[in-house]
């Protein structure tokens, strides 16, 4: 008699971890990306002066642009990578201290955020960011460029400085890996073969 209700338990929790198991793998995205989209005449809120740029990305999608100006002309610029919630609307609220400290700041808001559309996906966010920097650097020379990257936007901040000239880079609550984060959140799960 003890044996079933023992051997019952453990097919309840068997069973219990492989529904949870398989709607982490299917939902995967909506666990660990949280984007807000908002309206196309959305005002974001700011302290500072800001410029908004929706510029076409290809025929499916668009990048959304928030570039917050400085007092006096700015001779420098931070290019600000957000993490994996909400939009830059959200984000915007660090403008302020780093144009006090005469940076120009330029955000983007990733694919499905915000008010940028198109798909998400790792490649499309490295594409963003190739565009992103391309359009700083039209206006800045490389060596008045900061690369800034919060969380998620780390990894985007990181990559454009590999692969750019730039005055320096800025990792805020950076990961090592995307499968070790994930891991550390569910690590009873083999996350690194779901992901």
């Amino acid at each position: 008699m003890k044996k079933k209700i023992i051997f019952r338990w453990v097919k309840v929790i068997l069973l219990v971890y492989g529904i949870v198991g398989i709607a982490l793998y299917y939902l995967q995205d909506k666990v660990f990306f949280r984007p807000e989209k908002v309206e196309w005449d959305h005002k974001y809120a700011s302290e500072i002066p800001y410029e908004e740029f929706n510029l076409p990305f290809d025929t499916n999608a668009n990048m959304n642009v928030l570039r917050f100006y400085t007092k006096q002309p700015a001779t420098k610029a931070i290019i600000y990578f957000h993490g994996n919630k909400k939009n830059i609307g959200w984000y915007a609220k660090y403008a302020p201290g780093l144009a006090a400290a005469g940076y120009e700041v330029w955000m983007i808001d990733y694919p499905g955020y915000g008010k940028s559309t198109g798909v998400f996906t790792e490649q499309r966010l490295y594409e963003y960011a190739e565009q992103m920097y391309k359009l700083v650097r039209s206006r800045f020379p490389a060596d008045s460029i900061v690369v800034y990257g919060k969380s998620l936007g780390t990894g985007l901040a990181a990559y454009i400085a590999s692969r750019h000239s730039c005055r320096g880079l800025i990792l805020e609550a950076p990961y090592y890996s995307f499968t070790e984060l994930a891991g550390h959140y569910f690590p009873v799960y083999p996350v690194g073969r779901m992901i």
